[in-house]
């Protein structure tokens, strides 16, 4: 039997991942057209209690600071961050709880874009599954910058964004067992997923598609929220990693969607800005001809449900050699490249909307 050694010691890998010495500096970028401040320095943070008893951060440089844009940050982490972007872009961004996990834990929205009603709208999640790490890290990045591009977008569409979507299994990855996948709701002594590519009736599978379709609370509560305003959203992603896809419906056959040409078309052009990037590959096209068929996925369910038309499923870097232990240092690189991708696709629905 051959074999190659892609990883030498994991453990030491995860150990260096999870460092709080390990230095940030790397990315530090404007989100929603904010300035940075100068002279940035470590410090411990100021903290303020809102009325709802939830704190955040009151200072402008801990604000920063605290961001955990760059690095595999906590649930905690992430909900401090959301809670307080509005505080500093209060025209621009609101934070909606759409529900709780089995837990208890919230599920927090961050709503982004310009004043105005009923505007288009584009929804992006991240953390369905527990150990894909990257999938919230990219999506907290969302529209950093003040580029004439990112100003379009903001008064084009309201962006609402899931950075985690599965947060009781986000929180035992970073507390307890790292590769874990699934909810922790336990059917019988194993646990459930969410929208899944699940494929297994066992209940201890990682891969097992739960008791019934929305078994889980975490998907009811995105599937109302979606269905409620499903005529507003125009685009559906939803973050996973790893293998570099851009993936299309359907997921359960191989039979294309009538309106495949177009939707393939816009994942095409966004592949290729992605590209442009750091000339990172990735292959488009459906799950079910280019990888495997499996039913249950959140983007199925969002096209032929939801009626979206743009529904897609984005596997992050890398093709394997890291699989879900990717290195922080790749974080940036991700994030930058995969919102090239999204915002061209969100530019080429601008014509066909108006």
């Amino acid at each position: 039997m051959t074999y190659e050694v892609l990883i030498s010691d994991i453990q030491n890998l995860i150990n260096h991942e999870d460092d709080p010495s390990d230095d940030i500096d790397e990315f530090f970028s404007a989100p929603l057209g904010v300035t940075p401040p100068k002279g940035r320095r470590r410090r411990s943070a100021n903290w303020s209690r809102g009325s709802g008893g939830d704190y955040y951060i009151d200072d402008e440089l801990d604000f920063y600071w605290l961001s955990p844009m760059g690095r595999y940050a906590t649930h905690d982490e992430i909900n401090t961050w959301l809670r307080t972007i509005p505080n500093y872009q209060p025209d621009l961004a609101r934070v909606i709880d759409i529900g709780y996990s089995f837990e208890g834990r919230n599920l927090k929205v961050i709503k982004i874009g310009s004043p105005g009603s009923n505007k288009p709208a584009i929804w992006i999640d991240g953390g369905f599954h527990a150990r894909e790490w990257i999938a919230p890290a990219t999506a907290l990045v969302a529209l950093y910058g003040e580029d004439d591009v990112v100003t379009r977008l903001v008064n084009t569409y309201d962006w609402f964004i899931l950075p985690v979507a599965n947060p009781d299994g986000y929180v035992y990855t970073h507390e307890t067992i790292m590769f874990y996948r699934s909810t922790n709701h336990k059917t019988g002594h194993c646990e459930s997923n969410l929208f899944a590519r699940c494929r297994s009736s066992r209940p201890c599978s990682s891969t097992y598609a739960g008791e019934r379709p929305f078994s889980e609370m975490e998907t009811i509560s995105i599937a109302n929220y979606i269905l409620r305003r499903r005529t507003r959203f125009k685009m559906y992603i939803s973050l996973h990693s790893y293998s570099q896809l851009w993936l299309t419906p359907w997921s359960y056959t191989r039979k294309e969607p009538n309106d495949n040409d177009r939707v393939l078309r816009v994942a095409n052009i966004s592949v290729e800005a992605l590209t442009s990037v750091y000339n990172t590959s990735y292959l488009t096209g459906s799950p079910a001809v280019i990888i495997y068929s499996a039913g249950g996925t959140s983007f199925d369910w969002a096209k032929g449900v939801a009626g979206i038309k743009y529904s897609y499923t984005l596997e992050l870097r890398d093709r394997g050699h890291y699989g879900f232990l990717l290195p922080r240092r790749y974080i940036v690189p991700v994030c930058e490249e995969t919102w090239q991708g999204i915002k061209t696709a969100a530019l080429q629905l601008i014509d066909e909307l108006f």
